[in-house]
């Protein structure tokens, strides 16, 4: 968006004005699980950067993606995929982006595991299973 203040002097009056728009730049990439290398096709990725709302696409057979027309500054990119019954996400920033760069990124999924245990709770010199107890499991990274 650009804008242009100034007044008109007369009835009639015609003014001319250039507008020049900023040159964006392009962010593509690919994204992979988490061995890395294996494309994976039909993921959601967004995009989000401080100057434009998320915007949501999906990966192509070979794990594809590319955005036109992104602003200068960083850029976040999330994706997300189920790789057989389990929901994988994973998180890219990338530099700061100059006017007309392209950005070829790799986006990959994290490695989940599965949690086992019990909660137990002592009683006299015993550890007795506790029924009905409510737990949380929480990482420090992305998702949180």
């Amino acid at each position: 968006m650009r804008e242009i203040v100034g007044d008109v002097e007369y009835p009639g009056q015609l003014k001319t004005h250039e507008i020049v728009f900023q040159e964006l730049s392009t962010v593509r990439g690919v994204v992979v699980d988490v061995d890395g290398a294996t494309p994976v096709p039909g993921a959601e990725v967004s995009m989000a950067t401080s100057t434009l709302l998320p915007q949501k696409q999906y990966t192509d057979d070979l794990g594809r993606f590319q955005y036109e027309l992104v602003p200068p500054g960083n850029v976040v990119l999330t994706s997300k995929a189920t790789i057989g019954t389990v929901e994988r996400v994973g998180l890219q920033v990338t530099g700061s982006q100059q006017p007309g760069q392209t950005f070829d990124v790799t986006v990959r999924l994290k490695a989940q595991g599965t949690v086992t245990g019990q909660v137990v709770r002592r009683d006299g010199g015993q550890l007795v299973t506790v029924a009905n107890a409510h737990f949380y499991v929480s990482e420090h990274e992305f998702p949180f």
